[in-house]
Parts: C-alpha cells; sequence; structure tokens
C-alpha cells in the first residue's frame, strides 16, 4: 500500500475533486525513541470517520471527491504503546488539475 505523505507542517495541499487518494503523514518525529503507533483514527471534514491505515510509523486515510472551492480537512489521532495521544490535521483545497 502506498500513501501520498503529505508535509503536516504546510498548511495546504491540491486535491482534485474527481481523485480517490489516500493521503498520510509520518509521526515518527513526535514520538520517543523506542516508542510506536499502538492505535489509530482519522477524520475527514470533521465527523466523518473513515479506516485509517496504519504502516509503521505512516498514518493514511482515503479522500474522495470534493467540491471545487472548498477546504477539506482530515485529522490523524493517534496512541503511542506508552500511552502518549497526539493528533495533526492536514487541510486539502479542492481544485481541478
Amino acid at each position: 500500500m502506498s500513501f501520498y505523505l503529505v508535509d503536516d507542517t504546510k498548511v495546504t495541499h491540491d486535491h482534485d475533486p474527481n481523485a480517490s487518494r489516500i493521503y498520510g503523514i509520518d509521526v515518527a518525529r513526535t514520538m520517543a525513541e523506542g516508542d510506536s503507533v499502538a492505535s489509530a483514527q482519522a477524520s475527514v471534514d470533521g465527523g466523518a470517520f473513515t479506516a485509517c491505515l496504519v504502516t509503521g510509523t505512516k498514518l493514511g486515510a482515503r479522500v474522495t471527491g470534493g467540491t471545487v472551492g472548498t477546504t477539506r480537512s482530515v485529522t490523524f489521532r493517534w496512541v503511542t504503546a506508552l500511552g502518549d495521544t497526539d493528533d495533526r490535521t492536514i487541510y486539502l483545497n479542492v481544485v481541478e488539475r
């Protein structure tokens, strides 16, 4: 499975309304050395939960559709084996590409 990894420090990324793509982030730099992701979830656009794909320290969620001119949000929340909880949100500008 491949993710389109995005820079979670960048404010927005472009997403085509006809695309169905797995957007992801790598959370390795947010965890203590030796820690790992124990569980994770993703929400798209403020409440619609989608399956969160986890591969090592990479978290991903499939995003489809959207209306040109709008911005979609994807929030990833994870819990580590050491008990830390964190989240990051990425934003997708819906544009024709």
